[in-house]
């Protein structure tokens, strides 16, 4: 009976697989970061707007689960990005459409954004950009006001490729391939 009990205490007292290798939350909203930065930074656009006026929304749950974290309570504390984005979940994407124009107002005219691991070895890592925006085709911009033109969703997945650095931050190497719909 006793080496049972001590067997099932040593079961139960190991880490589960997934939870023995995951990644500290701050090191994963450095690797955010670092993706953010390199493929989508402030002065690029997206559909003719400029990241920097459309704003990003960034799902911390969806990211911190593809890493394998269940809690997702505090998530845009633990994750520490440095990059200006605002939370936001999928469900910001419920009335826009890539089949035909929708409102899209949940999202307005942000675009949404998570990080997906793909491999990870000791030094280099790929991880998965994917990010989603509404084109409302010509409508005028005018800053922090939505056009009231109906939008397409647009979106794109972009594989990026991660080096460990000596002091053991992850840096952007390269773009892999890259998904768009349309």
């Amino acid at each position: 009976m006793l080496a049972f009990v001590l067997l099932a205490i040593a079961v139960v007292a190991q880490p589960l697989p997934a939870q023995a290798h995951r990644l500290p939350p701050s090191v994963i909203g450095q690797i955010a970061d670092e993706v953010l930065s390199h493929v989508i930074p402030p002065d690029s656009s997206l559909s003719r707007m400029p990241v920097r006026e459309r704003g990003i929304y960034f799902d911390y749950g969806r990211t911190l689960a593809a890493f394998g974290y269940r809690d997702d309570s505090g998530a845009p504390a633990t994750l520490a990005l440095k990059s200006v984005v605002v939370p936001g979940t999928d469900s910001l994407l419920v009335d826009c459409d890539q089949v035909s124009p929708k409102p899209c107002d949940r999202l307005g005219q942000h675009a949404y954004a998570y990080v997906t691991p793909q491999s990870r070895s000791k030094d280099a890592m790929v991880v998965l950009l994917n990010v989603a925006w509404p084109d409302r085709g010509g409508a005028t911009y005018v800053r922090a006001i939505t056009p009231a033109a109906r939008a397409y969703l647009v979106w794109f997945s972009m594989e990026v490729h991660l080096r460990r650095t000596p002091d053991g931050r992850w840096r952007f190497d390269k773009r892999g391939r890259a998904m768009v719909g349309d």
